[in-house]
Formats: structure tokens, C-alpha cells, sequence
């Protein structure tokens, strides 16, 4: 089971293909009475520390981790670098943290200030240099460093593969821009990868993160069957995809989470969500019709 948990909406960064100003959000960090309750439901679960907003800015990040720990749970921390320090990364591995994966989106510091606003690039790579040496002298934890590749990036992949390849990191991570199920902010488009997969084949640290279309044959989409998504609010989504709310299965403050995900699953195959999924390229597409328009 893996789930993608959306710890905060506040963010640092400004990345242009956010689609943060879509957001129906209220609470700025995720309530504990969530995190308490899906720790004790969630037995062995991998969870990313993730969402739209800047995970390590939640106040009890650390008891985040550790209580998702203590349910051998493995716990991921998704990051774009800038608030990360060797300390507090040292703090949260004692607390069980398995891995740490750092957003950078670009091989200079002009191209990161343009895709995501930030201009602290030489100081992130002095951060995880200081975070590699941590992890040779006391622990060994998964060190992940990322790009989402868009139009305002894509002439960079190729050196930002090679610098990091130098490097004792253990992953390279690129990224397809995807449509988001139509949020995708206006300028934006889905990237083609394959040029890129093609040249890094023979890299074992080099992945991509491509879920791929939904066969024919499948009743639910590798999204949303893969993964589920929980918002700062506490409400389990239909999908990492659907980031804006339309469809909210329960607040797990106060709903079981196998309960909420039951309820996901079915509102889905009762063709409930159509309208969004419509939108994504990850649906299968299979003629079914919108409910309600007199077809499904």
C-alpha cells in the first residue's frame, strides 16, 4: 500500500506547474488526530511525506515519522532542499525516516529560479553533500534527487543526469509532466520522455517515474488502484490526480482509513468520478459514459 500524504498546502517554492492556486484547502498543517489514527490502522505501509505542500514545515514532522515508524511503516520525505539541514535530517532518520527525496527540477540556479522560484541551488547540493557524508558515517537511508521535466527544463536533463550521476546518490528521478487530470496550468504541456529513457536505459540509477495508460482490460486506473491520496485537511481524494477535491471519500480524522479507500474504489467502478477521470490520461478508457447522462 502506498500512500501520498500531504502534510501541509504551505510551500516555499512557486513551481510552475503547480497547481496550487486549483486547491480547496483549509486546514495549513495536517491535524495529528489524523496521523495518530492512520498509524495505528496502517500496518507496513509505505508512505511519502508528500503532496502539493513543503513537508518538512510541519511543526511535528519528526513525530510525524516516528509514529509511522513505530507501525513499520516505511516513510519517505519528499523535499525541495531548501529548509533541509544535516541535523534535521540526522533528527528525523533516528525517528525511522527510511528515505529523503529532494525536488531540485534543474541543473543551474536561473533555471530553478524560473521553474520554481527559488534561488538556492549551490547551497542544496553543499546540503546534501553534508547529508551524504551523515549517512556514510552513521546510517544508511534511500537519497533520491528529482526533476519534473517541462518546457522551461527539458534542455537541462542531460546535465543534470551527468552531475548527479558523480555523485553517491542513490537514484536519479525524471519525471513526466503530466495533463493533472486538466489542471495543468495554461502554457504547460505533458513532456515525451522516450528520447530520455532511451539514452539512460543502461543507468541503474536513473529511473522514471512513469505510471502509463490503464489497459483496456483494467476496471481501475494504476493511479488510482496504487496509490492514495491524503490532503492536509485529512481527506482521502480519488487520486493523486485529482488535487483540487472534487471527489473526498471521508476524513480520517473520524472515518476509518479501509473504510474511506472502500468507498473510493467503489464510487469509482459505479463510474461516479467520470468527469474528472475523463480528464486523465491514465483512465482506461473503455466507452463508458458520464453517470447521469442517461448511458451509464
Amino acid at each position: 500500500m502506498i500512500i501520498d500524504l500531504e502534510l501541509t498546502w504551505v510551500c516555499n517554492a512557486t513551481c510552475t506547474f503547480c497547481p496550487r492556486d486549483e486547491l480547496a484547502r483549509h486546514a495549513r498543517f495536517l491535524d495529528m488526530r489524523v496521523v495518530r489514527r492512520m498509524a495505528s490502522e496502517l500496518r507496513g505501509a509505505r508512505i511519502y511525506l508528500s503532496g502539493i505542500g513543503e513537508s518538512i514545515l510541519h511543526p511535528n514532522i519528526e513525530e510525524i515519522v516516528s509514529l509511522f515508524a513505530a507501525s513499520d511503516c516505511e516513510v519517505y520525505l519528499n523535499s525541495n532542499g531548501t529548509s533541509l539541514t544535516a541535523d534535521g535530517i540526522r533528527s528525523l532518520v533516528s525517528a525511522g525516516l527510511a528515505g529523503l527525496h529532494v525536488s531540485l527540477n534543474a541543473a543551474t540556479s536561473e533555471t530553478r529560479n524560473k521553474v520554481m522560484g527559488l534561488n538556492d541551488l549551490d547551497q542544496v547540493r553543499e546540503t546534501l553533500e553534508e547529508i551524504f557524508l551523515l549517512r556514510n558515517r552513521s546510517t544508511h537511508f534511500v537519497i533520491k534527487v528529482s526533476m519534473v521535466i517541462c518546457r522551461d527544463n527539458s534542455h537541462e536533463v542531460e546535465s543534470f543526469v551527468d552531475f548527479w550521476l558523480e555523485t553517491p546518490v542513490d537514484s536519479i528521478m525524471l519525471h513526466p509532466l503530466n495533463e493533472r487530470a486538466g489542471l495543468l496550468e495554461e502554457g504547460q504541456k505533458a513532456m515525451d520522455v522516450r528520447r530520455w529513457q532511451q539514452r539512460y536505459e543502461p543507468h541503474l540509477r536513473v529511473e522514471f517515474d512513469v505510471v502509463g495508460e490503464a489497459q483496456p482490460e483494467q476496471e481501475v486506473c494504476n493511479v488510482a488502484a496504487k496509490l492514495d491520496f491524503v490532503t492536509s485537511d485529512g481527506d482521502l481524494l480519488l487520486c493523486a490526480m485529482d488535487h483540487r477535491g472534487d471527489y473526498r471519500f471521508g476524513n480520517l480524522a473520524q472515518t476509518g482509513f479501509a473504510a474511506a479507500r472502500k468507498e473510493k474504489i467503489a464510487a469509482y467502478l459505479r463510474g461516479d468520478t467520470l468527469v474528472r477521470c475523463l480528464q486523465c490520461e491514465f483512465f482506461p478508457k473503455k466507452g463508458l459514459s458520464v453517470a447521469g447522462d442517461g448511458d451509464g
